[in-house]
């Protein structure tokens, strides 16, 4: 799977594909329910400057997540090659959240969905594709 396939499938699950989503006991926004904490390691390593509404665009919201999985989701940081399933779990429970045993149920909602979208599962245990 590619990181756009990944989030693709993520967006399913946040938000049922709903760009303007909102969720106010998380102050999550958008189509990836984005929160502040994403926001603010996203600005700080990048230099960026997004706010909360910047995450009601569908572009925008991927190119953070993106960010942040480029940024927690890589050898150093895992300590291996990572793998498709290491990018969901860091993005349900953040950069330690590929050893979270708490992020183990949304892999599996990952994993339900990404089938019904004719995904194998092969493919999400595996690398992701031109990472």
């Amino acid at each position: 799977m590619t990181l756009g396939e990944v989030l693709i499938v993520i967006a399913a699950i946040e938000s049922g594909g709903d760009y303007a989503a909102y969720n106010a006991k998380e102050e999550a926004v958008g189509l990836l329910q984005i929160r502040q904490c994403v926001l603010d390691d996203v600005n700080r390593v990048y230099g960026a400057s997004y706010h909360q509404t910047d995450c009601f665009s569908r572009l925008t919201s991927a190119k953070i997540a993106k960010q942040y999985i480029y940024l927690w989701c890589n050898h150093e940081k895992v300590g291996r090659s990572v793998t498709v399933a290491d990018a969901v779990r860091i993005w349900n429970g953040g950069p330690t959240g590929w050893a979270k045993d708490s992020t183990r149920k949304y892999l599996e909602k990952f994993m339900k969905e990404a089938v019904n979208k004719g995904h194998n599962k092969e493919e999400i245990i595996s690398a992701i594709e031109g990472y």
